[in-house]
């Protein structure tokens, strides 16, 4: 009994090959992924909402005869993060678009404060640094550049949003590809991870 049972056992675990030429070699790695692969289309569509909510929302709190706006600060802080939304998908949480923003939000402040000492200097009110004849224009031009910024750091993380996802994609998949050896017997394993 055990006899048979003994070669029904090495009858099923040998192994047999196909004559040389009849197989396709393996010339593509097997493709492993550690966590769910993200979609880029994902992406932009998340950006292209974190760019247009600040905008719904400011509308949506506006009051037009009120001593404390809030439709600003909420309008501005949303719009300073929420377009990086696409980032966040991606597991990218500080963006270089945020900087922008905040950048050209610093330039825009700079240029309202211009205008006011301008402002404040022809009513003939005392400013701090002085009276200058280019003190409109210099916060007009600032204000353009904040305003210049704030929009190219929208089309930034439209653009960039997709890479991060492909990138996000090659860190969190493993290839395995099976190799011979001519010097040893059996398999290896190489990866790339």
């Amino acid at each position: 009994m055990w006899r048979v049972a003994l070669l029904f056992v090495f009858a099923g675990t040998t192994a047999w090959a196909e004559p040389p030429g009849a197989t396709e070699p393996i010339d593509k790695p097997m493709v492993v992924h550690v966590r769910p692969p993200k979609h880029e289309s994902t992406a932009t569509v998340l950006t292209l909402a974190g760019i247009a909510t600040p905008f719904v929302l400011t509308y949506l709190t506006y009051e037009p005869d009120t001593d404390n706006p809030m439709y600003a600060p909420i309008g501005g802080l949303t719009g300073l993060v929420l377009p990086a939304i696409g980032h966040w998908y991606s597991g990218r949480v500080g963006t270089y678009g945020m900087l922008m923003r905040l950048g050209g939000l610093m330039s825009a402040v700079i240029g309202l404060q211009y205008l006011d000492d301008a402002d404040r200097c022809a009513r003939g009110e005392q400013v701090a640094d002085g009276c200058f004849a280019s003190d409109r224009t210099v916060g007009r031009v600032a204000i353009g550049l904040g305003l210049a910024t704030w929009a190219g750091s929208w089309v930034y993380d439209v653009l960039s949003a997709r890479r991060e996802v492909r990138r996000y994609n090659r860190r969190t998949t493993v290839q395995i590809m099976p190799m011979l050896a001519r010097d040893t017997t059996g398999v290896a394993i190489g990866g790339a991870f």
